[in-house]
């Protein structure tokens, strides 16, 4: 969402953006573009599931409260003239529009997938069973035949959680004020014909759809900002030798698994360079607690590999060391 909200600044300077988050972020506090507004939070029932795909949508709903007293106090300072949410948002969708915000949907896989996802409900209306019993193709708008087997597992049984706040989801997409997916006209223009032409919602209108892309952030050099720690020191290694490891901002590994990674990276005698979250919490799934890597690691890790590896705690500026030229691109 970051990206979105600067790459709209860079072309709009004159709006005003706020992000809501239950978790501060170093990319986040590092945008000074983007003011950054923190929710509480919330804390987990202890009845609540353990499937992480339905946490995704369960997080955001428990949230809701706390979203509602954010815009009611930004509304009491400025006129709020849109109000964009992603797909695992979808239960602020309620919120939003009861306070009459003109709320968009922002979908970051691409127009293909939007294609999918907006027509579920007409799949969900003229397929009986289930999705993942079907064993035979499925037409979607704007995509090339599908097989039934090809499609996400998430959405294969109907009577799911998951599936249903897939269907949910696409149902509030075509009520809202707007779409804003990921993609641009000359990567996929068969997705995008479809979704401008109605086509995935044959039973009724489809929504303004609006390609934003491709937008990939310059590195903090490149503004004369100051260089993240990591950089300077892969500076100092050999050219595509570095092993990169950063398993995005839901990339939490138990501790077990951590050890694990740590032996592995130890016995292959490569450098590297890893980003170490800590692992999730039993509960409060919003914490951004930094992770003690000397309690995480096995005993001596980080000693025995300081000659040719780095640990950064939770986060690394990813399109900066990607791009870098010591880091291993095969």
């Amino acid at each position: 969402m970051l990206p979105l909200a600067t790459f709209i600044t860079k072309h709009h300077p004159s709006i005003s953006l706020i992000m809501l988050s239950t978790a501060a972020s170093a990319s986040v506090s590092a945008s000074p573009t983007v003011t950054y507004h923190r929710l509480p939070s919330p804390a987990l029932p202890q009845n609540s599931t353990s499937n992480p795909v339905e946490l995704f949508f369960e997080i955001p709903r428990l949230t809701n409260p706390n979203i509602r007293q954010a815009l009611e106090e930004i509304q009491q300072k400025s006129n709020i003239k849109a109000f964009v949410i992603d797909l695992f948002c979808n239960s602020a969708f309620e919120v939003s529009t009861s306070m009459n915000i003109p709320t968009y949907f922002w979908f970051a896989p691409g127009a293909g997938g939007l294609c999918f996802l907006i027509h579920l409900p007409t799949i969900h209306e003229t397929i009986a069973g289930d999705i993942g019993d079907l064993d035979d193709f499925v037409e979607v708008p704007g995509c090339p035949l599908l097989h039934s087997s090809d499609l996400p597992e998430s959405v294969f049984y109907r009577e799911s959680k998951v599936y249903k706040h897939f269907v949910d989801t696409a149902i509030n997409m075509q009520k809202s004020a707007g779409i804003l997916v990921h993609s641009f006209w000359a990567l996929e223009f068969r997705a995008m014909e479809a979704l401008t032409n109605g086509l995935c919602v044959p039973n009724g209108p489809t929504p303004p759809v609006y390609s934003l892309g491709p937008f990939i952030a310059e590195g903090n050099n490149k503004h004369g900002g100051a260089q993240h720690e990591c950089l300077h020191w892969l500076d100092s290694q050999p050219s595509k030798s570095v092993i990169f490891l950063c398993f995005g901002r839901r990339g939490a590994f138990s501790g077990e698994q951590l050890k694990a990674i740590a032996l592995g990276l130890e016995n292959s005698g490569y450098r590297f360079l890893w980003a170490v979250r800590s692992p999730p919490g039993k509960r409060d799934l919003g914490s951004a607690e930094e992770p003690d890597l000397a309690a995480l690691l096995p005993e001596g890790f980080l000693e025995r590999t300081k000659e040719r590896g780095l640990v950064l705690k939770s986060w690394a500026p990813q399109m900066e060391v990607l791009r870098h030229g010591s880091v291993a691109d095969s």
